[in-house]
């Protein structure tokens, strides 16, 4: 039996060509096979031990480059589904995505000591993603949680993951844009009697809505706290954030008003865990006193 063997070794490429190498599965070509009825068992088990050889290969170059910085890559719906089954469910522990906003710990932290400051009848978070924030969020909420995703395939995963809670109705997912869609959610809330936590992640597809986001709640009059994911930090820049050409996501995106309040982390990004992106907090003025008194335990500080 004669057997070629070529394999790509994506260490030889840019980035940009790696990513085209994931696409064009398989790696590995065999060429030239001349096989006899007495070698059909021996290369039957050669070829198994190959393929599978390879997707091991592919599984761990994946999660490597993930490790490496990649932030965001949108792989095809099916080929994720071809990776799922071979990966250990312990493997997932140790990544960020899989873990409520990004695997931060510090920004988890914080949240969580504003949440017990704002008690919020209702939660508002654009861009779903997978819903795992989305799944953190819907406890937090006494009322309801409303999350909005513009990708149909990620608001599927989002509500298939979240169907026991969109069927008691603490959650719903809602398909659009959030720009568009949280003036109709708000417009169903009562300012006087509810407040709102809001976790702003929708900035992805060369759109930054969060300006009007925020103003929406601002019209909306009552009181809020926004985290925002992907913010940039100027004087620590080790904390990660979003850019589309010239436009990144910064305080030039937040409207200018003495009703609100800008919040930074105080701990260095070196402190942080997880995907380590930069976190602005908006807080509205009827809070701000409670973060000023309470500032250096939530780590952070004013913009």
């Amino acid at each position: 039996m004669v057997l070629k063997v070529f394999m790509f070794y994506p260490q030889q490429y840019s980035l940009q060509g790696q990513i085209r190498i994931l696409y064009s599965l398989p790696w590995l070509w065999v060429q030239d096979l001349q096989i006899t009825s007495q070698e059909n068992h021996d290369f039957s088990r050669g070829v198994v031990y190959l393929m599978h050889h390879t997707r091991r290969l592919i599984i761990k170059y994946l999660l490597v480059s993930i490790r490496n910085g990649i932030d965001k890559i949108r792989f095809s719906l099916w080929f994720s589904r071809l990776l799922i089954p071979h990966i250990r469910k312990e493997a997932y522990l140790d990544m960020w995505v899989v873990r409520p906003m990004n695997g931060q710990r510090n920004r988890l932290r914080t949240s969580i000591l504003l949440l017990e400051i704002l008690k919020p009848e209702f939660v508002i978070e654009s861009g779903s993603y997978l819903g795992t924030t989305t799944q953190y969020l819907a406890g937090v909420s006494s009322k309801k949680t409303f999350s909005i995703e513009i990708n149909k395939e990620f608001a599927a995963v989002a509500s298939s993951r979240l169907k026991s809670d969109i069927e008691q109705k603490r959650v719903e997912i809602v398909d659009g844009n959030s720009a568009q869609q949280i003036p109709l959610i708000l417009r169903e809330i009562n300012p006087r009697t509810s407040r709102i936590f809001a976790y702003l992640d929708a900035h992805w597809l060369e759109q930054i809505p969060l300006f009007e986001e925020l103003q929406a709640l601002l019209d909306w009059g009552g009181d809020f706290i926004a985290v925002i994911d992907d913010f940039f930090i100027p004087d620590d820049q080790g904390y990660g954030y979003d850019q589309y050409k010239n436009h990144r996501v910064d305080i030039s995106h937040i409207p200018s008003s003495e009703k609100i309040s800008v919040w930074v982390p105080s701990e260095s990004s070196d402190t942080e865990s997880g995907a380590r992106r930069g976190t602005g907090y908006v807080v509205s003025s009827n809070l701000t006193k409670h973060i000023e008194k309470d500032s250096v335990n939530l780590q952070i500080k004013p913009y």
